[in-house]
């Protein structure tokens, strides 16, 4: 008789040792969206990039409500270990990583990824990983008409690969031309004439209309650039 009441006490724990680890299914948040660096071209430009206010460069993820908030890490070029650099709220899907803060440093490529987390805390896995190399910025920039409208800037040295003039109508709010300019390695001022590749949204410029441009700088390695202060103008 013991024989069998130890055996049904035996079989009650192992029943309930089995239903205590079968409470729930385990928690599993979709891994979160981080949006890769722009093609330097674009117009839209979504995703971990040089900003023109400030040496700084932003990175960009989907927000989405399954998630209470996101844990964003980042690892210099020159580190083994990533690090946490903030915990973000749901209402945020951008972080900027700014040299003037001493977080970052220009010639430096960093990485990062975020992981989401619920309110309980459940993280997802790590999302996919984007990298930027922040350089110095195209700088002195200037306009001249002679027999055409000409753009100039200067840059620190002529190591970059090559810029692209970013030309928006201010009134019209739409970009009117984007060209890349490759580096001429004849120094440090660079230039080009308005609408040399015939790509131009409009064959010339409107007299008093206000327009703005700058010039991102793109490096010899992917993922690498800087994106000047907008300069202002107005067509005479």
């Amino acid at each position: 008789m013991k024989t069998i009441f130890f055996s049904l006490l035996l079989a009650a724990f192992c029943l309930l040792a089995c239903s205590d680890n079968s409470s729930g299914p385990e928690v599993l948040l979709p891994v979160p969206k981080i949006f890769p660096n722009p093609p330097d071209m674009s117009e839209q430009e979504r995703g971990i990039d040089a900003i023109e206010d400030m040496d700084a460069f932003i990175i960009e993820w989907q927000p989405d409500e399954q998630y209470e908030g996101f844990e964003l890490y980042r690892r210099a070029e020159n580190e083994e270990k990533y690090q946490l650099v903030k915990t973000i709220g749901k209402q945020d899907s951008f972080f900027v990583d700014v040299v003037a803060d001493s977080n970052v440093q220009l010639n430096m490529r960093y990485y990062y990824y975020i992981r989401g987390f619920d309110e309980k805390k459940h993280k997802s896995e790590p999302s996919d990983t984007v990298d930027y190399k922040l350089l110095p910025k195209a700088m002195s920039l200037s306009e001249s008409m002679a027999e055409k409208l000409m753009f100039h800037w200067s840059v620190p040295d002529f190591s970059f690969e090559s810029y692209v003039l970013k030309l928006y109508d201010i009134t019209a709010e739409e970009y009117i031309w984007i060209m890349r300019v490759y580096t001429s390695y004849q120094g440090t001022d660079e230039s080009v004439g308005f609408n040399t590749d015939g790509n131009a949204k409009i064959s010339q410029l409107t007299r008093n209309q206000h327009y703005r441009w700058r010039i991102d700088v793109v490096g010899p390695s992917p993922n690498s650039g800087s994106e000047s202060n907008w300069k202002y103008f107005i067509k005479q």
